[in-house]
């Protein structure tokens, strides 16, 4: 049988405090058994109360939430392999003969949403220094070109979700 659990472990201390003091006022005036009966069941309660609260459970009597349980990190949508000279999304694989478009789109691909002029280009890839990204749409597959917002003064941005 497991061993009861002292009222100070299963309660904050501000609690025992406070039902200490009462138990001891009430001593002074011969307090019957009934009235201890009642101060050990009033202490039961706010220690439970004080359990509950810190599990999580709202006032509304919801059980509390499981924590979440980390889902493993989702595959990313659109990846490209410079090497195999190839973009694959959402599990389909293109080939694509522009190694300056395939690295356009990586670097489009590792910010997302985000606007990247053809200046800003060079600081996220040397090979993209003085590159022109409105002549590389054309050479990707249309439905990656889908994905690809392009603006004449803020640059281009790929849109991923």
């Amino acid at each position: 049988m497991p061993r009861k659990k002292r009222t100070s472990e299963v309660m904050p201390q501000e609690f025992v405090d406070l039902f200490t003091d009462l138990a001891s006022r009430l001593e002074t005036n011969a307090p019957t058994q009934k009235h201890l009966d009642t101060i050990s069941h009033n202490l039961e309660q706010a220690a439970m109360a004080s359990q509950l609260a810190m599990l999580g459970w709202a006032r509304r009597g919801n059980p509390p939430t499981e924590p979440a349980t980390p889902s493993p990190p989702a595959e990313p949508r659109l990846t490209v392999d410079l090497a195999k000279k190839t973009i694959t999304l959402d599990g389909t694989t293109f080939d694509v003969s522009s190694d300056l478009a395939l690295r356009w789109v990586k670097v489009l691909v590792s910010h997302p949403g985000e606007w990247i002029s053809g200046p800003e280009l060079k600081q996220h890839d040397e090979q993209l220094d003085g590159a022109e990204p409105h002549r590389f749409k054309h050479r990707l597959p249309p439905v990656v070109r889908a994905l690809i917002d392009t603006h004449r003064s803020r640059g281009s941005r790929i849109r991923l979700a």
